[in-house]
């Protein structure tokens, strides 16, 4: 018994553990990735915004009449990695393709080198068929699909560089979880033993106290039995002789009961499942109860 106490306890609180860390780990990868994918939509909206070209850059983008000039941010000094920023939306590796009413794409801007042509406008399609506006292509790609002017645009950029990180974050916390439970569990094993020795001290106290009952129960029992015996040899059988008779019988079969129950402790089948009948165990007790009975109401 002592044992399934101790590995009940060791499996609850490697569980509660094991559920703590998902939740912690959790919310760690999942506020993670909702950051990479909010900054991806940033830039995808900026190139959606400028017709599915960046702001800045040598391909068209820029002021209207210098298309190779790099405009200031409206709202001041950007960091370098912030979206929208000269730098980040320069380093920016990205697709952007236009559909006509047949369903012909056409490269509006081509700056991917990890992906041909043709994966390009296969992946393009695909986005355009979809119900999504956004969403993940291939796990690396963030793409967006919008209208611009008319026609039907669709850019998807290369967002590895910010997802590996977040990966390797995922990993490590697949990795530090796993050796968390691990290691939860390895020293739940010598606290079980701590923790569970006030119950088994309790049991031994127990176990000690049922078998001393018993012992000390057979003296009285055995003797109240001759003396009932001789009572009904010299003077014969009564009602009251029967009965005491009946309840050394009962008193017995407790002390076996108690011997049974702590061999059952012990993991012993002490016990053996059978029918009882109510009623006779109740007609045994009455005629026990009668006389007081009779008395009280006489």
């Amino acid at each position: 018994m002592l044992q399934k106490l101790r590995l009940k306890f060791i499996g609850f609180a490697s569980l509660s553990v094991f559920i703590l860390l998902l939740i912690i780990l959790g919310a760690i990868n999942i506020a993670n990735f909702t950051l990479v994918a909010n900054k991806a939509d940033t830039i995808t909206a900026s190139i959606a915004a400028n017709g599915g070209k960046t702001q800045f850059g040598p391909h068209g983008e820029g002021s209207p009449n210098n298309p190779g000039e790099v405009l200031p941010s409206e709202q001041g000094p950007q960091r370098p990695d912030d979206p929208g920023s000269p730098d980040m939306m320069l380093s920016v590796r990205y697709v952007t393709i236009s559909f006509d009413v047949t369903g012909k794409g056409s490269f509006v801007n081509m700056g991917l080198t990890f992906i041909n042509e043709n994966t390009a406008l296969t992946w393009a399609s695909e986005i355009q068929a979809g119900k999504a506006e956004t969403g993940w292509k291939n796990t690396y790609y963030r793409f967006r699909k919008f209208n611009y002017q008319g026609a039907s645009m669709v850019t998807f950029i290369d967002d590895s560089r910010e997802l590996s990180p977040s990966y390797n974050v995922l990993n490590a916390s697949v990795v530090g979880g796993l050796a968390g439970i691990l290691i939860t569990f390895l020293v739940l094993i010598p606290i079980s033993k701590i923790l569970v020795k006030p119950t088994e001290e309790s049991i031994r106290r127990q176990k000690r106290f049922i078998s001393d009952a018993s012992h000390e129960l057979k003296t009285p029992l055995t003797i109240i039995s001759a003396n009932n015996e001789l009572n009904a040899a010299f003077y014969g059988e009564t009602e009251q002789t029967q009965n005491i008779a009946k309840q050394i019988k009962a008193m017995n079969n407790l002390v076996k009961s108690l011997n049974s129950l702590a061999k059952l402790d012990e993991g012993e089948k002490g016990f053996e499942k059978k029918e009882f009948d109510l009623s006779l165990a109740i007609s045994d007790i009455l005629p026990a109860f009668q006389r007081k009975f009779h008395d009280k109401t006489v």
